[in-house]
């Protein structure tokens, strides 16, 4: 990212945060196709842990600082929308996060997994919406021109690997508490995607930056 042409400059001095952050892009997620029949079958048989059923709880290991550590996580999201006879109508998701450290709560549609604390640091959290009829390339292109605007340093969109996705970089300064992050486009195996929005700040990069990238590894679409 730092060698693509056309990237918006940034010349203040570099510190080891964006160093870790630039990083992250390169993260692989793991992105799979849908659980299939099996999930259609929960959904209408009206189960309610439907993502607990398909996505029971697991110890994951997560790189931070340097060190790693096997966290216990479980699994929470949005299930597909379902008409009566079957008819899948919008895709759901699942994705893992850690209980202890982090809240799941959806808001007019939209899920954000947030670190709750009772100091005045910036917030920590990551923002997951459905875009239906709007692919991921367009999407990652629109969001990246308009975020270049306003930010200080917006990276260039990066095509992710073997997979129907992209993501790029933003950050607000190069001040310890500037906010900062990745913004993802998932493809939702249909006509639309999945904006995946992490925030957090620079000092916290290699904390919850990095703890949030691991969870990002781990979303998958839902759509039976």
């Amino acid at each position: 990212m730092e060698s693509a042409p056309g990237r918006k400059k940034n010349n203040k001095p570099h510190h080891r945060w964006i160093a870790a952050a630039v990083a992250l892009v390169v993260i692989f997620l793991f992105f799979q196709t849908a659980p299939g029949a099996a999930a259609l079958e929960i959904v209408k048989e009206g189960v309610a842990s439907f993502i607990e059923t398909l996505f029971p709880p697991k110890d994951i290991p997560v790189s931070v600082e340097g060190e790693t550590e096997v966290i216990h996580q479980q699994a929470g999201g949005q299930e597909p929308e379902v008409q009566e006879d079957g008819t899948v109508t919008a895709p759901g998701f699942a994705i893992y996060y850690d209980t202890e450290r982090y809240t799941m709560e959806e808001e007019n549609g939209v899920t954000y997994i947030r670190f709750v604390t009772d100091n005045d640091l910036p917030p920590c959290e990551v923002e997951i919406k459905h875009l239906a009829g709007c692919m991921p390339a367009d999407a990652a292109a629109s969001a990246n021109k308009e975020m270049a605007e306003s930010w200080d340093s917006v990276s260039e969109v990066c095509s992710l690997d073997a997979q129907d996705g992209y993501a790029f970089y933003y950050a607000a300064g190069m001040d310890w508490d500037s906010a900062c992050g990745y913004v993802y486009f998932l493809g939702d195996g249909r006509n639309g995607c999945f904006q995946i929005t992490a925030r957090y700040f620079l000092e916290a990069t290699e904390g919850h930056g990095a703890r949030f990238g691991q969870m990002i590894q781990t979303f998958q679409v839902i759509d039976p």
